[in-house]
């Protein structure tokens, strides 16, 4: 068990493991944008510099900076 655990570093660092299947690809291309808001919870356009929470129709959040 601790083999797995460190197999996943390196000497540089974290080594991502991890797989995407197409079925996931699929679930990802097809969410659809509800809303973008605020850290207060304003609803409003795309900002730069400042931390907005994307809302997408099958329950997801993504968190997002657009640095300028």
């Amino acid at each position: 068990e601790i083999w797995n655990f460190v197999s996943k570093f390196d000497i540089n660092g974290l080594i991502d493991c991890n797989t995407t299947s197409n079925n996931e690809i699929n679930i990802i291309q097809n969410k659809k944008l509800l809303s973008i808001t605020d850290m207060l919870g304003r609803n409003i356009k795309e900002l730069k510099n400042i931390p907005l929470f994307y809302f997408y129709d099958d329950g997801s959040v993504e968190k997002k900076i657009i640095l300028e």
